[in-house]
């Protein structure tokens, strides 16, 4: 994979759901997350505040599967959810003995209420939320599926990395043979970052518009209380520091366990 800045970007190209077109080359992009650190992050948490791993986690916006599959060596069972069904392809080819179902985190999740003791939702998926009120749906939703004392591991992305890394920056990546032209715009009125993904291959075009909405901590704490859940463990970056600045890990268990 090669990468480079870009200030221009050729046309627009036909609009496609999120992730639609993404998906054929998201491990390609990605190949730089560390996922393997992590995996090894949030299984020290679990282990800890579960005392002891359950034999089975969920993962809610799984999207190819990419932590399940280092998550897969600590536990027996993965199980995923993804809005992009090519995505679920994707996970569903790396992990042939997954449960992965598809749904939306501002819906009814698609698993048994009381059926999981651990499940995670990383790479600031829970910022495709549009506002407070889905986010405390969501969160009300997810606790339905905790067991007692079950542990939901979160992330969200902080304004700082919004604005260093996105905010008014465009950037191309030659992957697998696409190239993708990536633009960001950040509306602090809305706090919504809008990003439009063009991909290319063999002069055709196609559009993916991503929105993302910045959570102040304030209004996370408040919705995780709303939901009737604790923040039982802080962190950031996927490390125990809690002042790291890129992402917010929270871990939350029931008010009730």
């Amino acid at each position: 994979m090669t990468r480079k800045k870009t200030s221009g970007r050729e046309g627009a190209g036909a609009p496609v759901p999120p992730y639609a077109a993404f998906a054929a080359v998201y491990d390609a992009y990605m190949d730089h997350v560390p996922y393997d650190q992590w995996a090894r992050y949030l299984v020290g948490v679990a282990r800890a505040l579960l005392g002891g791993l359950p034999d089975r986690v969920l993962d809610l916006a799984c999207g190819t599967g990419a932590l399940l599959e280092e998550l897969y060596g600590s536990v027996g069972q993965v199980s995923g959810m993804d809005c992009s069904r090519e995505m679920l392809r994707r996970a569903r080819a790396r992990l042939p003995g997954g449960d992965f179902r598809p749904g939306r985190l501002e819906a009814t999740l698609p698993f048994e209420p009381g059926s999981v003791s651990w499940m995670v939702c990383t790479h600031d998926s829970l910022n495709y939320l549009p506002d407070h009120d889905q986010l405390v749906v969501h969160l009300r939703s997810a606790r339905r599926l905790l067991r007692p004392g079950g542990l939901y591991s979160v992330d969200f992305v902080s304004l700082k990395n919004i604005m260093r890394n996105f905010h008014g920056k465009t950037a191309e990546y030659d992957l697998n043979g696409v190239r993708l032209t990536w633009s960001n715009r950040y509306e602090p009125r809305s706090r919504v970052l809008v990003s439009e993904l063009q991909f290319r291959r063999n002069g055709e075009y196609v559009l993916e518009t991503h929105h993302q909405r910045f959570f102040e901590e304030a209004e996370i704490l408040a919705a995780v209380s709303e939901a009737g859940l604790r923040v039982c463990a802080r962190g950031g970056d996927y490390s125990e520091n809690p002042e790291a600045q890129n992402l917010w890990n929270f871990h939350l268990q029931s008010e009730e366990p």
